[in-house]
């Protein structure tokens, strides 16, 4: 699968980037790639492209701030992974995700280059 996001602004921000996992799902970040790794299951691998100076670390359970949280019924809380992508945008900006599904258990790295659209499209 491929995520697209665009972020139209007239000055610098501050963005973060969730990605939720199962409360299952052990999730683990492989420089900017977030992986599942869990044995003998099919697998998924994050890749952020065209993110850059981007940071990224795995929340789980975590009170201050609220992260890392799911609650598959009132007042029943469970811990989980989240991916928490940070990254500084100076100006506009598309960027995407590729997430993909490996059913070996371990999903293999992925390479990916932006390429510049033609002239005269956005």
């Amino acid at each position: 699968w491929i995520v697209a996001d665009e972020i139209d602004t007239d000055r610098p921000r501050d963005i973060d980037a969730r990605w939720h996992f199962h409360p299952d799902v052990a999730a683990v970040a492989q420089g900017l790639d977030v992986v599942s790794a869990d044995k003998g299951v099919a697998n998924i691998r994050i890749t952020p492209v065209g993110l850059a100076d981007a940071t990224v670390r795995i929340a789980r359970g975590e009170s201050e701030p609220m992260l890392g949280w799911y609650s598959p019924k009132y007042n029943v809380k469970l811990p989980t992974s989240v991916a928490l992508y940070s990254a500084r945008l100076r100006r506009s900006a598309l960027f995407a995700w590729i997430i993909t599904v490996d059913p070996s258990q371990r999903p293999s790295p992925v390479e990916a280059e932006r390429l510049r659209a033609p002239e005269g499209v956005a």
